[in-house]
């Protein structure tokens, strides 16, 4: 909830007014994605942002404009796929996982990185093409990749 103020504070500062996205920030990978509603609800307009680790996912992009889409939920599914088994099996049997501390990234550079990052997408998203995108901020090496999302096909 902090990382999301504080984005959402690094966003009213870097995004012109009437251009600035609405992002909801949430940890991916600490719930189950094949039995809970891992992303939860992401009230509509708003542009998912996902932490793990030392990354950050943007997308998908709300607003795909009537194609058949992936959504968080698509997300968190393939996410949770190729994750090692010891961390699928603490999921995926009900234990669960648990954070040790506060996220070591939640700092204002890391809410301005996002923000920018955020701004910079707002008119270029959705993108065209059969499936939305992610795009992948690794906060310790200030890259941004980006992936299509591919919908599961059990969402």
């Amino acid at each position: 909830r902090r990382f999301t103020a504080a984005l959402r504070d690094a966003l009213d500062e870097i995004a012109a007014p009437g251009g600035r996205p609405t992002a909801t920030a949430a940890p991916l990978g600490v719930r189950d994605a094949y039995t809970d509603d891992p992303a939860g609800p992401v009230p509509g307009g708003h542009v998912p942002v996902h932490l793990y680790g030392r990354q950050v996912l943007v997308g998908p992009w709300p607003g795909d404009g009537g194609r058949t889409a992936g959504c968080a939920s698509c997300l968190a599914r393939r996410w949770q796929g190729v994750r090692s088994v010891s961390l699928r099996e603490g999921l995926e049997r009900g234990s669960g996982t648990r954070s040790v501390g506060a996220w070591p990234y939640a700092t204002p550079f890391a809410a301005t990185a996002v923000a920018a990052l955020l701004a910079g997408l707002a008119g270029q998203e959705p993108a065209p093409g059969p499936y939305p995108r992610v795009h992948l901020l690794d906060l310790d090496a200030m890259t941004v990749r980006s992936h299509p999302l591919v919908p599961d096909p059990e969402c």
